[in-house]
């Protein structure tokens, strides 16, 4: 999945003009997933090591963006790789935790026809229902 998202990253900007910012911390295992996000990038996919900032705190959406927002302060536009669905969360909690920096969000190239084939509905599902329960968490 990381590396999906970072492939994401790089479709859909010029990895040598713009600053890419990995967030996620040691969910899995003892390697934060920013550093492993960031070594793809720069190992594999030709980023420049000087282009890359990495987050490895958050363990949260919530906390990937909030965690992140001091380092995008100066980014001109903010593009958010993941898949559909959590992009989209993630863009609303930029906007509840930022509204100066939403105001400069871009959507990133995050669906490519057939990319990822069936699963694409199982993400579709699973996200849709994360939604579902937020919102009735939130309202009960």
């Amino acid at each position: 999945m990381q590396r999906w998202r970072v492939r994401i990253a790089v479709r859909s900007t010029d990895p040598h003009r713009a600053r890419f910012v990995f967030s996620g911390g040691a969910v899995h295992g003892p390697v934060p997933e920013a550093q492993m996000m960031a070594n793809y990038a720069v190992h594999h996919l030709g980023v420049p090591v000087h282009n890359v900032v990495v987050e490895d705190q958050s363990r949260t959406t919530v906390e990937n963006v909030v965690n992140s927002v001091p380092l995008m302060t100066d980014s001109p536009a903010i593009k958010i790789a993941s898949n559909t669905f959590h992009a989209r969360r993630a863009r609303q909690i930029l906007r509840d935790e930022s509204p100066e920096l939403a105001a400069r969000l871009v959507r990133a190239r995050d669906y490519v026809l057939m990319e990822w084939g069936p699963l694409h509905a199982g993400l579709v599902a699973f996200e849709r229902y994360r939604d579902r329960r937020a919102r009735v968490a939130a309202a009960g």
